[in-house]
Protein backbone atom coordinates (compact mmCIF):
# COMPACT_ATOMS: atom_id res chain seq x y z
CA UNK A 1 0.00 0.00 0.00
CA UNK A 2 0.96 3.63 -0.98
CA UNK A 3 -0.03 6.44 1.04
CA UNK A 4 -0.27 9.65 -1.73
CA UNK A 5 -1.32 13.45 -0.40
CA UNK A 6 -2.24 15.60 -3.14
CA UNK A 7 -2.95 19.26 -2.97
CA UNK A 8 -6.43 19.68 -4.12
CA UNK A 9 -7.48 22.52 -6.57
CA UNK A 10 -10.66 23.95 -7.97
CA UNK A 11 -9.87 22.60 -11.30
CA UNK A 12 -11.23 19.06 -12.41
CA UNK A 13 -8.08 18.64 -14.10
CA UNK A 14 -5.76 18.91 -11.09
CA UNK A 15 -8.02 16.24 -9.63
CA UNK A 16 -8.06 14.03 -12.56
CA UNK A 17 -3.71 14.38 -12.68
CA UNK A 18 -3.92 13.02 -9.17
CA UNK A 19 -6.45 9.66 -10.07
CA UNK A 20 -4.26 9.41 -13.07
CA UNK A 21 -1.11 9.20 -11.55
CA UNK A 22 -2.06 7.46 -8.76
CA UNK A 23 -3.50 4.57 -10.74
CA UNK A 24 -0.64 4.45 -12.87
CA UNK A 25 1.61 4.24 -10.05
CA UNK A 26 -0.44 1.24 -8.26
CA UNK A 27 -0.98 -0.66 -11.50
CA UNK A 28 2.86 -0.31 -12.34
CA UNK A 29 3.89 -1.26 -8.94
CA UNK A 30 1.18 -3.96 -8.11
CA UNK A 31 -0.38 -2.09 -5.62
CA UNK A 32 -3.58 -0.42 -3.69
CA UNK A 33 -3.05 3.63 -3.91
CA UNK A 34 -4.49 5.37 -1.06
CA UNK A 35 -4.85 8.71 -2.41
CA UNK A 36 -5.82 11.64 0.28
CA UNK A 37 -7.18 14.78 -1.65
CA UNK A 38 -6.28 17.98 0.52
CA UNK A 39 -8.37 21.02 0.45
CA UNK A 40 -7.73 24.10 1.68
CA UNK A 41 -11.25 24.43 2.13
CA UNK A 42 -14.59 22.86 3.44
CA UNK A 43 -16.44 20.17 1.67
CA UNK A 44 -19.15 22.47 0.33
CA UNK A 45 -16.87 25.39 -1.15
CA UNK A 46 -18.18 26.22 -4.74
CA UNK A 47 -15.34 28.25 -6.68
CA UNK A 48 -18.11 30.18 -8.56
CA UNK A 49 -22.51 30.66 -7.63
CA UNK A 50 -22.98 29.41 -10.94
CA UNK A 51 -21.53 25.68 -10.21
CA UNK A 52 -23.61 22.82 -10.28
CA UNK A 53 -21.75 20.78 -8.02
CA UNK A 54 -18.52 21.10 -6.00
CA UNK A 55 -15.14 20.06 -7.13
CA UNK A 56 -15.28 17.53 -4.40
CA UNK A 57 -18.53 16.33 -5.96
CA UNK A 58 -17.03 16.19 -9.42
CA UNK A 59 -13.65 14.38 -7.45
CA UNK A 60 -15.64 11.36 -6.73
CA UNK A 61 -17.92 11.32 -9.70
CA UNK A 62 -15.03 11.13 -12.72
CA UNK A 63 -13.57 8.30 -10.16
CA UNK A 64 -16.72 5.94 -10.64
CA UNK A 65 -15.38 6.65 -13.95
CA UNK A 66 -12.06 4.95 -13.86
CA UNK A 67 -10.67 1.58 -15.22
CA UNK A 68 -10.03 -0.88 -12.22
CA UNK A 69 -11.37 2.00 -9.89
CA UNK A 70 -10.53 -0.04 -6.83
CA UNK A 71 -6.58 0.32 -7.19
CA UNK A 72 -7.18 3.21 -5.68
CA UNK A 73 -8.58 4.08 -2.54
CA UNK A 74 -9.79 8.05 -2.45
CA UNK A 75 -10.43 10.24 1.12
CA UNK A 76 -10.49 13.96 1.31
CA UNK A 77 -9.20 16.12 4.32
CA UNK A 78 -10.72 19.68 4.34
CA UNK A 79 -9.75 22.98 5.71
CA UNK A 80 -5.96 21.42 4.92
CA UNK A 81 -2.87 23.46 5.94
CA UNK A 82 -0.38 20.70 4.28
CA UNK A 83 0.06 22.54 1.04
CA UNK A 84 -0.03 26.03 1.92
CA UNK A 85 -0.97 28.85 -0.85
CA UNK A 86 -0.23 32.38 0.40
CA UNK A 87 1.02 34.66 -2.20
CA UNK A 88 3.01 31.49 -4.34
CA UNK A 89 3.78 32.55 -8.31
CA UNK A 90 2.26 30.07 -9.84
CA UNK A 91 4.79 29.93 -12.06
CA UNK A 92 7.35 28.80 -9.34
CA UNK A 93 7.61 25.40 -8.16
CA UNK A 94 5.68 24.41 -4.97
CA UNK A 95 5.06 20.85 -3.64
CA UNK A 96 1.61 19.32 -5.24
CA UNK A 97 2.07 15.87 -4.18
CA UNK A 98 4.01 13.50 -1.44
CA UNK A 99 4.34 9.66 -2.33
CA UNK A 100 5.30 8.61 1.40
CA UNK A 101 7.95 6.00 -0.23
CA UNK A 102 9.33 9.51 -2.07
CA UNK A 103 9.10 7.62 -5.44
CA UNK A 104 8.73 10.98 -6.66
CA UNK A 105 9.93 14.54 -6.61
CA UNK A 106 7.14 17.06 -5.03
CA UNK A 107 7.66 19.76 -7.50
CA UNK A 108 8.05 17.30 -10.43
CA UNK A 109 5.47 15.38 -12.09
CA UNK A 110 4.52 11.27 -12.20
CA UNK A 111 3.49 9.61 -15.05
CA UNK A 112 -0.08 10.17 -15.56
CA UNK A 113 -1.34 8.11 -18.10
CA UNK A 114 -4.57 6.20 -17.16
CA UNK A 115 -8.09 5.48 -19.09
CA UNK A 116 -11.50 5.12 -18.27
CA UNK A 117 -13.25 1.81 -17.39
CA UNK A 118 -14.99 0.09 -20.58
CA UNK A 119 -18.88 1.11 -20.01
CA UNK A 120 -17.63 4.71 -19.94
CA UNK A 121 -17.80 4.63 -23.71
CA UNK A 122 -20.29 2.07 -24.15
CA UNK A 123 -23.42 4.83 -23.45
CA UNK A 124 -25.83 4.52 -26.35
CA UNK A 125 -25.23 8.53 -25.99
CA UNK A 126 -22.10 9.09 -27.63
CA UNK A 127 -19.91 12.16 -26.93
CA UNK A 128 -17.07 13.94 -27.48
CA UNK A 129 -15.07 16.70 -25.39
CA UNK A 130 -12.14 18.71 -26.72
CA UNK A 131 -10.62 21.08 -24.04
CA UNK A 132 -9.03 24.01 -25.42
CA UNK A 133 -7.76 26.91 -23.09
CA UNK A 134 -9.64 29.56 -25.49
CA UNK A 135 -12.57 30.11 -23.22
CA UNK A 136 -10.55 28.87 -20.29
CA UNK A 137 -11.01 31.24 -16.68
CA UNK A 138 -7.33 31.78 -16.36
CA UNK A 139 -4.50 30.47 -18.85
CA UNK A 140 -2.53 27.60 -17.90
CA UNK A 141 0.19 27.53 -16.11
CA UNK A 142 3.52 26.90 -18.17
CA UNK A 143 4.14 23.90 -16.58
CA UNK A 144 1.08 22.23 -18.00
Amino acid sequence: MEKVRWRGTWGIGDSMQALNACHNYAHTNGFTVNLEMHWSHGENYFEHPKDPETIVERTNWIHTQYHNKELVNLTHVFNSDLFPSGNVNPDKQKARFYFDSNAYDPNGGPPNDWIFKAQSFTEKKRKIVIWTPTYNSKPPRKWK
